[in-house]
């Protein structure tokens, strides 16, 4: 029987067993070019460069209208995802510390559980942060969004984690900017064909606390420039990013890969 997949969350996978279905598969969609260059690297060799096609993963932006953002008093930062290692939070708070010895105001809050919150709540502790870092916890998304419609940053510091570990394209990243709110990020996987660096965005190399610092600084000082990457984000999301743009290049393929017949 033959088969297709979607190459998405691969890089912690059985190695042994995606080669497999690499090489077994009809076709595969990568939701990258880095993902597709992965599993090329994978399986050298066997020719498969044009059975792996790139179709990326987007979202409804009429779902993530940008919303009149109130203005804070204290500028507000804000991280939602899953407390996980490749998720880089900890990177973020030791960011937040730095920022805190430069004088800099901001309030960070960090959406989200996971196995990494105890050892974010010690560092929150250790560093005297918590009059500038909250712990929300995992929240239903419509308390999200709030905290989506107040931020004026939002940061994904993701990582390579210790065992290899890494996001493709986070979604929440699409979320953020399709609502026009500028993000940071880092150089990791596949984030630099969402975010572009002082288009789109920012970008640092991944676990470089000055580096994640310095960046967050410039665009908490910099209201003009925020107002001009949240904009320029979301136009991303409409063009590239756009899940009923990106349906029809994937019902193409399942449609070409059906009529044409199967070579043993």
């Amino acid at each position: 029987m033959s088969f297709s997949f979607t190459a998405h969350n691969i890089f912690f996978n059985d190695r042994i067993l995606l080669s497999a279905k690499v090489r077994e598969a009809r076709f595969i969609v990568a939701i990258s070019e880095f993902s597709k260059q992965f599993l090329l690297r994978l399986v050298p060799g066997a020719g498969l460069a044009g059975k792996i096609h790139i179709v990326h993963c987007g979202l409804s932006p009429e779902e993530f209208v940008p919303s009149p953002r109130p203005r804070n008093d204290t500028p507000r930062i804000l991280f939602v995802a899953q407390l996980s290692e490749r998720k880089g939070a900890p990177v973020l708070v030791q960011a937040c510390r730095v920022l805190t010895g430069r004088g800099v105001a901001f309030r960070c809050t960090i959406v989200g559980d996971g196995p990494q919150r105890p050892l974010l709540e010690q560092l929150i502790e250790q560093h005297g942060l918590q009059e500038r870092v909250e712990l929300a916890g995992a929240l239903p998304q419509e308390r999200v969004r709030k905290y989506l419609e107040r931020a004026d940053l939002f940061v994904l510091p993701c990582i390579t984690a210790r065992d290899g570990d890494m996001d493709g394209i986070p979604v929440s990243l699409m979320e953020a900017m399709a609502m026009e709110i500028p993000v940071v990020s880092t150089t990791v996987s596949g984030i630099p064909e969402l975010i572009e660096n002082e288009q789109s965005g920012l970008l640092v190399a991944e676990k470089d606390v000055t580096a994640l610092a310095d960046g967050l600084q410039r665009l908490l000082a910099d209201e003009a420039r925020r107002v001009r990457l949240g904009k320029a984000g979301r136009q991303k999301i409409i063009r590239e990013f756009n899940v009923h743009q990106n349906a029809d290049p994937l019902a193409m393929l399942f449609e070409s890969y059906l009529t044409e017949p199967e070579t043993s």
